[in-house]
């Protein structure tokens, strides 16, 4: 039943957009105007265009706040509104928007819809089964996948807005750079945790293109997506992986319950084994305002610190 109600809501939104009247979605002819606000889907879209748009001169919002989970958002009535009022709007890709795919198809049809994911080809891309292509879609934890998304996105922007064209290449630049730094912070502030330690567990697998990028592994009970189930089994494996392995700390995440990780602590408790659990990582979402893991930078800076902390 509750299947079907979850359908039911998704070709609802799907009529909603289907019986809007149809807007142009073409790239802008010389010398048309076309409108300042922009949607994304997700809180690391918005972070990475209010970078590399000109500040103050667009109205970025985003679907998904912070600590909400791509997989398994379902939109609401105000967000497919929100959606057809915008005159840009922007998808990570990848199925990480589980359940905006048939939204997302008829967007395209009348308006103007990014997908960052659309910068790589399948070679780039880690394989993983549990989602409808076969890719994982969480490629902002590899950064140069990240600045080469960015680099996408920003050519497409360039030909939307070429009034801001000079000053968008010169903010990504900049962005760029930045991004680069950051990569080498997080190898130096990761550079104290031994090759044998260099396991990460979590309960859903964000973390692929991290584990790649910094000769890192990771075992998760969902795979990579939260939508994914797992049993008592799967508990009985991790414990035993766990107690094998000597790993000392496991970690939740922002958009997941660490419900599935209390199972496993006691698991290993019942065999006599101590095993911590981490401070939580962020992986699809933002942190809350205010803290350091509200912009992208200050998020992989917090992992990579909470990681270090823990595994050490």
């Amino acid at each position: 039943m509750t299947n079907i109600f979850k359908r039911l809501s998704v070709l609802f939104a799907f009529a909603i957009i289907a019986c809007q009247p149809n807007a142009p979605k073409e790239e802008a002819a010389e010398g048309e105007t076309i409108g300042n606000h922009i949607v994304v889907t997700t809180s690391l879209l918005r972070d990475m265009l209010e970078n590399i748009l000109p500040e103050g001169e667009y109205k970025i919002e985003s679907l998904m706040g912070s600590g909400v989970d791509p997989h398994i958002y379902k939109p609401t009535r105000k967000d497919v509104q929100r959606l057809r009022e915008a005159d840009v709007v922007v998808f990570n890709g990848i199925h990480l928007e589980g359940r905006m795919g048939e939204i997302k198809d008829q967007l395209a049809k009348k308006q103007r819809v990014l997908t960052a994911g659309d910068a790589f080809n399948k070679e780039r891309l880690i394989n993983s089964s549990e989602f409808e292509d076969g890719q994982d879609p969480h490629f902002w934890f590899d950064l140069s996948m990240w600045i080469d998304a960015g680099a996408h996105l920003s050519e497409a922007l360039k030909e939307l807005y070429p009034h801001h064209s000079d000053v968008i290449a010169q903010n990504f630049e900049q962005w760029a750079v930045s991004m680069k730094y950051l990569h080498r912070d997080v190898e130096q502030i990761l550079a104290e945790v031994p090759s044998e330690r260099r396991v990460i567990i979590t309960s859903h697998d964000a973390l692929s293109y991290f584990a790649r990028s910094f000769t890192f592994k990771v075992n998760s009970l969902q795979g990579s997506s939260t939508s994914a189930e797992f049993g008592v089994k799967d508990v009985k494996d991790m414990v035993d992986f766990i107690i094998d392995n000597n790993i000392p700390a496991i970690f939740p995440e922002n958009i997941t319950s660490d419900q599935a990780l209390q199972a496993i602590v006691k698991g290993c408790e019942k065999r006599g084994y101590e095993l911590k659990i981490a401070d939580e990582l962020y992986s699809d979402a933002l942190g809350e305002a205010g803290t350091e893991a509200a912009t992208f930078e200050g998020m992989v800076r917090a992992n990579a610190h909470t990681i270090a902390e823990a595994l050490k």
